[in-house]
């Protein structure tokens, strides 16, 4: 006869036979023997390969791994997840390890790693520039925005490249933001500002001696000239003469002209009359 009895946890029991000898005089003799029927063979976990790296600020999601046992039908799974900190902001790793257990408390363990990078540039973008602006007038840029998925705190840097005009004090800025995030990832954008000169010099005549006597020849005084963007104004000019009512009068205007180096004029003028007033000599 065999007396059964259950174990601790599922799978587990113990069997006690007793065998009975009998003569044909009814005489008897019994001895018994027991098997125990252990579970101490853990449970067999699978982890499966997890989609990794992932691009920052997606989250990671674990794909859960299957188990089995030989005696338990139904194995509890149990994950700790221990962080890393990745060398940048929002960089890191999760690394996930799923505990089997069988109702006997053996357990088998597995895991799996997910890393989050960050391999995004931050997004830049450029405003428009006021241009073009009149020399001597300095170009002022107006700063563009970025901002990034992973970074809250997005480093913003520029470089500047001048090229001159084709005449004084005319020139254009280039001006090349560039937006980095922490982890090195950087993106771009530009802006340029003409710097041009459509402003005339500024020329200015002075009062001349008016009217001279004949034979004297007109002597003009001359102008001053400036200007904004040129150092070195040119002023050039030209005579028109007017014949008088008699001999020996006339009138002379001056015009000068003064022309900076992109070629923008200015002018003033100015006239002398030469008159005859003196009556002749005459000897008898």
């Amino acid at each position: 006869t065999d007396v059964t009895t259950q174990g601790t946890c599922a799978g587990t029991y113990s069997v006690t036979r007793t065998w009975t000898a009998t003569d044909d005089c009814g005489n008897t003799a019994s001895c018994t023997g027991t098997i125990v029927v252990q579970d101490i063979t853990p449970p067999t976990i699978t982890c499966v390969a997890q989609t990794t790296p992932i691009d920052c600020p997606a989250v990671p999601v674990f794909i859960p791994p299957t188990a089995t046992d030989a005696c338990d039908a139904t194995v509890d799974i149990t994950f700790t997840d221990a962080t890393t900190q990745g060398t940048c902001a929002g960089t890191y790793s999760v690394t996930r390890t799923w505990t089997a257990t069988d109702d006997c408390g053996l357990t088998a363990t597995c895991s799996g790693t997910i890393v989050v990078q960050d391999i995004t540039p931050p997004t830049i973008t450029c405003v428009a520039q006021t241009t073009p602006i009149d020399c001597p007038a300095i170009p002022v840029f107006l700063p563009p925005t970025a901002t990034d998925a992973c970074d809250a705190t997005v480093d913003i840097t520029f470089a500047d490249a001048t090229t001159q005009g084709t005449c004084a004090g005319t020139y254009s800025v280039t001006r090349t933001w560039t937006a980095t995030d922490d982890c090195g990832n950087s993106a771009t954008c530009s802006g340029t500002i003409v710097v041009q000169d459509i402003t005339a010099p500024t020329i200015s005549c002075v009062t001349q001696t008016t009217p001279i006597d004949c034979p004297a020849v007109p002597v003009f005084l001359p102008p001053t000239a400036t200007d904004a963007c040129d150092a070195t104004v040119a002023i050039t000019f030209a005579d028109a003469t007017t014949p008088g009512s008699c001999v020996g009068t006339y009138s002379v205007t001056r015009t000068w002209t003064a022309t900076d180096d992109c070629g923008n004029t200015a002018t003033c003028s100015g006239t002398i009359v030469v008159q005859d007033i003196t009556a002749p000599t005459i000897t008898c």
